[in-house]
């Protein structure tokens, strides 16, 4: 990364049997949610359904995530989209001919969306021609209260994520000192090490490392603030029982005046869930649409067409929920400094 970081880029060749390397075929860049990586079993298993049906696909693991180690004090935020974009241009920097979508969840998604609205402001090149999005955190306003007033996400889900957090801190512990011995950090250590919820690892770390003003960090970076800015067709999936995303936090209005964003809600899901079935130990409704996602895109050549109508020509199917499960092997580990 520009600024002396590094992040770690998981590629999976697609299957022997549907053309073994691909090389110069479309790329399907995988975003995880906050803390995740290539090991994740959602991860793991769209890395099985893009390899069996043909395509090349790479999991952005975040700072400090998926084994790699950090070489300074910052991790990532949801609304810090830098290495995203260093990771997009590397990508086509090196496959020109290659035809990159993406797919991301939670904090995935959120990095995706502000990442197209980003180059459209900024007036750079969106290097990403589609994207699929799952359990979009729409408002982090609304998502942080309803994180701390609702007393099991508080106690749960905000201390869960918050320790994982913590850990990857802990896990790079000598490069805080180092930077804290030379006078360099800016955030407070040992106060995040201490957080227990979420608002506090963001007070004592997110909010100074990334030079970000509370109020601002918590809309303007929201999904909700960017969606009118899509360029590229997308696909936002999200569960009206999502802990993180209040339904009335959906932005149905907005998503209605952008012909570029198709916005599929579901009755239940929760958050990275949308299990399907009397017995819901393998597909997910989310792997369901990845595939018809690639395949509509991909192999229907709907990104030919105008931006106003290439995303609406892809089947969803009319079933609110579903789950799947797959494996694969990790093929190629690569560090981008």
């Amino acid at each position: 990364m520009s600024d002396g970081g590094h992040v770690c880029l998981d590629w999976f060749e697609s299957c022997e049997e549907d053309g073994g390397g691909n090389q110069g075929g479309p790329i399907v860049l995988i975003l995880c949610g906050m803390t995740g990586s290539s090991k994740e079993t959602y991860t793991r298993h769209w890395v099985d359904d893009c390899r069996r049906l043909g395509y090349r696909c790479v999991v952005f693991n975040y700072r400090g995530c998926g084994n790699s180690k950090l070489s300074t004090p910052k991790l990532f935020s949801l609304g810090d989209v830098d290495d995203l974009t260093e990771v997009a241009d590397y990508l086509h920097f090196h496959n020109p001919s290659s035809t990159i979508v993406a797919v991301g969840v939670s904090m995935g998604s959120v990095q995706l969306i502000r990442y197209v609205a980003e180059c459209r402001r900024k007036a750079r090149p969106c290097r990403i021609s589609a994207g699929l999005v799952f359990s979009v955190i729409w408002s982090l306003r609304e998502s942080d209260k309803a994180l701390h007033t609702n007393l099991f996400n508080k106690h749960v889900i905000s201390r869960f994520l918050t320790r994982r957090y913590r850990n990857l801190i802990k896990e790079n512990r000598q490069v805080f000192e180092d930077f804290q011995a030379r006078n360099e950090l800016c955030c407070d250590y040992e106060k995040a090490l201490r957080s227990t919820y979420l608002r506090e690892m963001n007070e004592a770390y997110v909010i100074p490392m990334f030079s970000y003003h509370h109020e601002p960090m918590q809309q303007s970076h929201s999904p909700c603030e960017n969606v009118g800015e899509l360029t590229i067709p997308v696909i936002a999936v999200n569960a009206v029982d999502d802990p993180f995303c209040p339904a009335d936090a959906i932005p149905e209005d907005v998503a209605e005046a952008n012909p570029n964003l198709i916005l599929v809600t579901t009755r239940r899901g929760g958050h990275i869930g949308f299990m399907q079935g009397l017995f819901p130990f393998r597909k997910t409704y989310m792997d369901r649409v990845l595939s018809q996602f690639l395949t509509g895109v991909l192999e229907h050549d709907c990104l030919s067409s105008s931006s106003s109508s290439s995303s609406s020509s892809l089947s969803l199917g009319e079933e609110s929920h579903a789950f799947l499960l797959g494996d694969c092997e990790l093929e190629n580990h690569a560090l981008l400094t």
